[in-house]
């Protein structure tokens, strides 16, 4: 800038001043309320669109194969996929019921409880099974397990022997631990792993026989592998409403705090 003169005018301190200068040095994020039920409204009215884009999915492939000189299908929206926008909710679903496990196993062990490994243990178990749903780590057991056993009918899905070892052990292991939650939270976590197990288990051994027999894309067994995986998403709805339940009467805030600068003592 020059003056009237024509010589050079310094530049004012204020016009130094960056943007970033300008901008606040500490910011608030909104408040966010975890309702229990509002969210597991949301979640339901997923599940509900998610397995009524499936149907028409289904309805669509099947109307196309009858028309159609070669099978046509499509996978977008099919719950027995992997990789895909149901198996996608599910796994964050489930990294979902991790997270808030972890939440609870640290106010567990702020509070010196004596079940604080059991919550961490439930934390890191859900965080495998999102990863599982996400990437099909399961599947990996199948086709060994087949051939070691000579697995056809129901144990045609031979990955369900060594969970129900698990799910065994699981149960022993756990007894004293549910038994001691709140009355209404424990009706809901045995309510959701009935749903869950119903469905990754005992309607699992169902679509074992039906893929044996009639091959996966007959209608018996796209019905079955449907009703298993909505039981599955079910149970974890009901999940993370108990959770967030137990969360509710155990704190009324929960403050998290995220500094790029770290503050002196």
């Amino acid at each position: 800038m020059l003056r009237s003169n024509g010589m050079p005018q310094p530049l004012e301190e204020n016009n130094l001043t960056t943007d970033f200068e300008r901008s606040p040095r500490q910011l608030k994020l909104p408040d966010i309320e975890l309702s229990p039920i509002k969210i597991a409204k949301v979640l339901l009215g997923v599940i509900i669109v998610l397995l009524s884009l499936n149907i028409l999915e289904q309805i669509g492939v099947l109307i196309v194969n009858q028309f159609a000189s070669r099978e046509y299908f499509t996978k977008v929206f099919n719950f027995d996929y992997e990789g895909n926008i149901p198996s996608i909710y599910s796994a964050l679903s489930l990294a979902l019921c991790s997270i808030l496990l972890a939440i609870v196993s640290y106010l567990k062990q702020v509070a010196k409880h004596r079940y604080v490994g059991h919550w961490k243990f439930l934390s890191l178990l859900f965080l495998f099974m999102a990863l599982d749903e996400a990437c099909s780590l399961h599947e990996l057991l199948v086709s060994p397990l087949r051939f070691l056993l000579n697995a056809r009918g129901v144990l045609y899905f031979t990955w369900v022997v060594p969970a129900f070892i698990f799910l065994a052990i699981f149960l022993l292991s756990f007894w004293r631990f549910i038994n001691s939650l709140p009355a209404k939270t424990r009706q809901l976590f045995i309510g959701a792993g009935s749903l869950y197990i119903a469905g990754a288990l005992g309607v699992e051994l169902l679509g074992g026989y039906y893929a044996d027999k009639l091959g996966f894309n007959s209608i018996p067994y796209i019905l079955v592998s449907l009703l298993e995986e909505t039981l599955e998403m079910l149970g974890v709805v009901v999940f993370i409403y108990a959770i967030l339940g137990y969360i509710k009467t155990q704190i009324e805030e929960l403050e998290v705090s995220i500094y790029f600068n770290k503050r002196q003592p």
